[in-house]
């Protein structure tokens, strides 16, 4: 979908003006470029880890890492699919941030 086709569509859902879905897709574009907009977030800015707002990278703790290894051994598609799952697709599908997923991996790993 092209900035276009999402303006038309906020103006539609939200029933906005275009200036105001345009000033949105802005917004919104300006935020994912500078790496503060994750997708499906919808939580407050202050929520935000502290790694992301002083401009750190994000590391995962430890109970980061075990959350995610307890909801992939859950899953219908497993630990398998946690070790052996393109990385983005199994960032999307357990919604946990890349770097927790390739700590879990080499927790996963070491622990063999």
């Amino acid at each position: 979908m092209n900035d276009s086709h999402l303006i038309a569509e906020l103006v539609r859902r939200a029933k906005v003006s275009s200036s105001d879905a345009e000033a949105v897709v802005d917004a919104l574009a300006e935020l994912a470029a500078e790496g503060r907009l994750g997708a499906g977030s919808r939580t407050s800015p202050d929520a935000e880890p502290a790694s992301q707002a002083t401009g750190e990278p994000f590391m995962p703790t430890p109970a980061d890492v075990d959350a995610l290894i307890a909801t992939a051994r859950r899953h219908p598609l497993g630990v398998d699919f946690l070790i052996g799952g393109h990385l983005g697709s199994v960032a999307a599908t357990f919604k946990a941030h890349a770097f927790t997923v390739e700590a879990a991996r080499a927790r996963i790993w070491s622990e063999r």
